[in-house]
């Protein structure tokens, strides 16, 4: 599978194209968003398995939230109903949890280096009754530990980016679709760069309102993702 080499600016153009498809259907993603926070959010209450279940179903509704964008911009109305289609198509439910699943495996990685990185430390200062401050933390072999850290979190970001979208349009294994998405990020870092400060500011901007504008945040970043894989993958 193809996948293209865009322009620098094209990562701006992205939110233009999120917005044509925002627009018209803004009540339509402000719900669908509401139903994902809702029940990743009461998931993430349940002991033990209530985050795995979270990490399991959260790229099936993202994959029906895509689903819709396609439809939208073909010129359906889908419902909020759109948002579970998935769960009606084996094809695309069983990769997207198995995507899911190795999302957990990424982040429990990446929670155990960096707990390997800093864990030790602290413990050293709580069973020796000793303040807790940088100092005592950012040993040479901790700081090494979380650059570790921080380089697999964003080869992470990068092969987690484009997965569902692959999966779910392009129908390729899961596998398949992380190293597509690495692949994708890798030869247009220009343009995602842009897209990733573009997002700050927003993200900054939508906080000042009582943190409401991140509601509608998510699913306007979700709808510039869409139009970021069209560009690069279609």
């Amino acid at each position: 599978m193809e996948v293209k080499k865009v322009k620098t600016a094209e990562g701006y153009h992205w939110y233009g194209c999120a917005w044509a498809l925002f627009k018209g259907n803004w009540g339509l993603w402000l719900v669908m968003s509401l139903v994902i926070m809702i029940l990743t959010g009461v998931l993430g209450l349940v002991p033990f398995i209530g985050t795995l279940i979270t990490n399991l179903l959260l790229p099936v509704l993202v994959g029906g939230f895509l689903l819709a964008a396609r439809r939208v911009e073909e010129g359906g109305s889908p419902g909020v109903g759109a948002l579970f289609s998935p769960f009606g198509e084996s094809s695309r439910l069983n990769p997207l949890i198995l995507l899911g699943l190795f999302a957990l495996l990424a982040n429990l990685t990446l929670g155990g280096v960096t707990m390997l990185s800093v864990g030790q430390r602290v413990m050293e200062a709580m069973m020796n009754n000793t303040p807790i401050d940088l100092q005592t933390l950012l040993t040479p072999g901790a700081v090494v530990g979380l650059v570790v850290a921080l380089l697999l979190a964003v080869i992470v970001t990068m092969a987690f980016l484009y997965a569902v979208p692959l999966v779910v349009f392009d129908k390729v294994k899961p596998l398949t679709s992380l190293r597509l998405s690495l692949v994708a990020c890798w030869k247009n870092m220009g343009a995602l760069t842009l897209f990733g400060l573009i997002y700050l500011v927003l993200a900054l901007v939508a906080t000042l309102p009582l943190g409401l504008g991140l509601i509608l945040l998510f699913p306007y970043t979700l709808l510039a993702l869409y139009c970021s894989y069209r560009a690069l993958f279609n």
